[in-house]
Parts: C-alpha cells; sequence; structure tokens
C-alpha cells in the first residue's frame, strides 16, 4: 500500500500542539462540523464527525504514547479519495526554530482511483489542518 509523509511546521510549543492533538475527543479546532459524536476512552475510542456527506466521517484512535508525543488513527468514511486510511501523527520541537513545533503525519493509505488525487488532498486537507491546529494551540498558550 502506498504512504505519504506530510510534515509541517507550526508557530507554537510542542506541548501545547500536542495538547491539541492527543485531546482526541475534542476537535474544536476544526472549523465548521458543530455535530460531533465521541464513544468510548483512550484507544479503540472513536469520534463521528458529522460532514456534507449523509454519513459522518469516522475516526478511531488505535494508539498513543503521550511521553513520545505519537499518536495513531484509522478514517473510515473518510471525504478524501481513499478506501482505506492510518495514520501515525507525531509532534517535536522543531530542530531549525526552537519553541516551535514539527507535526509528521505518516499515513498508510489506498486510493480510490488516480494516486497523485489522493496525494494531493491528502496534503490540501493536513495543510489545512496544521494551520487550524496552530491557531488552536496558541490561542489556549495565551489564555
Amino acid at each position: 500500500m502506498p504512504t505519504l509523509t506530510v510534515t509541517k511546521r507550526l508557530a507554537a510549543p510542542p506541548d501545547a500542539v500536542w495538547d491539541v492533538l492527543a485531546d482526541f475527543g475534542n476537535v474544536g479546532w476544526i472549523p465548521g462540523p458543530s455535530d460531533v459524536r465521541v464513544e468510548g476512552e483512550g484507544p479503540g475510542m472513536r469520534r463521528f464527525i458529522a460532514a456534507s456527506s449523509e454519513k459522518p466521517v469516522i475516526e478511531t484512535l488505535i494508539w498513543i504514547e503521550p511521553d513520545e508525543r505519537a499518536l495513531s488513527y484509522e478514517i473510515a468514511n473518510n471525504p478524501m479519495p481513499v478506501s482505506r486510511f492510518v495514520a501515525v501523527n507525531t509532534v517535536s520541537e522543531s530542530a531549525d526554530a526552537p519553541g516551535e513545533s514539527t507535526v509528521v503525519w505518516d499515513i498508510d493509505y489506498e486510493p480510490i482511483g488516480d494516486d497523485a488525487a489522493a496525494r494531493d488532498a491528502m496534503e490540501a486537507v493536513y495543510g489545512l489542518m496544521a494551520g487550524w491546529v496552530q491557531d488552536f494551540a496558541t490561542a489556549r498558550e495565551t489564555r
């Protein structure tokens, strides 16, 4: 299966960014969806995010390692053109920008149709997400 790594530098401290991403049941950092339902806690928990389609996007936390600032999740009913999607998400301090974060999504996926279209969609979505996480983490830090 193909893999893709998306790496973004965020102008927010790694602990603040990790706090946003590790709170898996809280997607208040995503603009738009107000209909989010969470089932369970810890690994195995699922968040159902209502989207523009009739089926919610279902994200399942596979594992989380807080000391490593790493987690893995799977997405079902994915709006991107993929039939399988598993990501490992890590947060670290940027080597070239102390006090800032490097966020990495290592994605294992199966494209539906054209692989280039799937890769472009994932790059675009995770680019947006990185900005949302940065804004939310920065806002939390200033409170």
